[in-house]
């Protein structure tokens, strides 16, 4: 007997479980084709439960929540027991006052002055059990800042990484792409016909020479390094003007120069000034995004929140970032896709529920989770990606 949560059947984000699954590519047309025709069947569903997108969003908002009510606890404990030594503190010191001067005034307990406990919100952050009205605590980079708890989900991922970021710098056109310090991203060049989109599209720097493979490259994080891994492309792949073997990872190093067809890029560790210089609060920090099929540059407004999908003629929706003039780089992206939010002047990237979802950094995002960008950041919409950056 098939029990599941979720029907497959009613489900808005079917073709999003169905694109990412890892069934062969017949199965899925298979299945699509069935879901058309109105012909499912729960058994069928069973390929796609597996991998249920929203089970895996329940299961990590079960798994936060108990980090969460963990964490309140044993900060709740800290002050209890904080409260009782000083309270015990003050009682051995009015006793040993007793003792001394038996003729000197004694106050009160009622009246004694004691040290006040330090507020909640001073505390380190932290999430606690609260209503829907209220909000939470964040930290990116040292900078706090607060979010409504609409069932946000916060990616604290990156927010350790910062320490061991790494990224590349296209020598054409001085585009940086921030690396993953634990994953993978694959770059190459833009094909309506491939099934996995890519995390980093080399499209526009590669327009005129065509050398980059639609799969050219992998590069894979581990603790802050990295490896490089050539898929079998045309041109191959050269570091420092040696030609690595195919399917064969190979450790970058810092200043390491890379060669992926005609495009020169350069594996460089993040300055760590350059971080500390955020958030885009100020006139000389100047955020953009970059589509990185086309070089068009999109200027972005703190604190202005942004939605980023297709117009709808029908129902006369234009989103914030209209990609529909982008071409068939844009045929996956929804109508309402993905929204940056900005919170004290620093961005960070939602997916609306997406037919095909949102990939920040060769992550894919969970529905209503809220990632931190960074500069150098690319983001994939259904395989429209677009690059987040700043100018100093």
């Amino acid at each position: 007997m098939y029990n599941y949560k979720y029907s497959c059947r009613d489900c808005r984000i079917r073709e999003r479980c169905i694109d990412e699954n890892e069934a062969p590519g017949h199965i899925k047309t298979m299945v699509r084709t069935a879901f058309e025709a109105r012909t499912d069947t729960v058994s069928m569903w069973a390929i796609l439960q597996k991998s249920c997108l929203l089970v895996q969003q329940d299961e990590e908002r079960e798994r936060k929540a108990g980090q969460e009510s963990l964490l309140a606890r044993r900060l709740r404990e800290a002050r209890e027991a904080e409260q009782r030594a000083e309270a015990l503190s003050i009682e051995e010191d009015e006793a040993a006052d007793q003792s001394e001067s038996a003729g000197s005034i004694i106050i009160p307990a009622d009246q004694a002055t004691t040290t006040e406990s330090v507020p909640d919100d001073e505390l380190p952050a932290y999430v606690e059990p609260a209503s829907e009205s209220e909000e939470f605590r964040i930290e990116v980079g040292g900078v706090p800042g607060t979010a409504p708890i609409d069932a946000v989900q916060l990616d604290q991922t990156s927010v350790s990484e910062e320490t061991s970021l790494y990224w590349l710098i296209l020598e054409e056109s001085r585009r940086r792409i921030s690396l993953p310090a634990n994953g993978a991203v694959i770059l190459g060049r833009f094909d309506p016909d491939l099934t996995d989109p890519l995390d980093v599209d080399l499209t526009y720097e590669d327009r005129e020479s065509l050398s980059v493979s639609r799969r050219h490259v992998q590069i894979f994080g581990t603790a802050g390094s990295h490896l490089i891994e050539d898929l079998e492309s045309s041109n191959g792949v050269f570091i420092d003007g040696q030609k690595i073997p195919p399917a064969r990872p190979f450790p970058l190093e810092a200043g390491d120069q890379i060669a992926l067809g005609t495009l020169r890029l350069r594996y460089e560790k993040v300055p760590a000034d350059f971080l500390r210089r955020l958030p885009v609060d100020s006139p000389q920090v100047r955020p953009y995004l970059l589509v990185a099929h086309t070089g068009r540059r999109i200027e972005l407004t703190s604190p202005d929140d942004l939605i980023i999908g297709r117009a709808d003629p029908d129902s006369g929706f234009v989103p914030g970032l209209d990609l529909s003039h982008e071409g068939e780089v844009a045929v996956r992206v929804s109508r309402r896709h993905a929204r940056i939010i900005w919170r004290n002047h620093l961005p960070y990237l939602k997916d609306l529920t997406s037919t095909f979802g949102t990939r920040l950094g060769g992550k894919r995002l969970l529905p209503d989770q809220l990632a931190p960008l960074k500069p150098g950041d690319h983001m994939s919409l259904g395989g429209c990606v677009l690059a987040y950056d700043v100018e100093m």
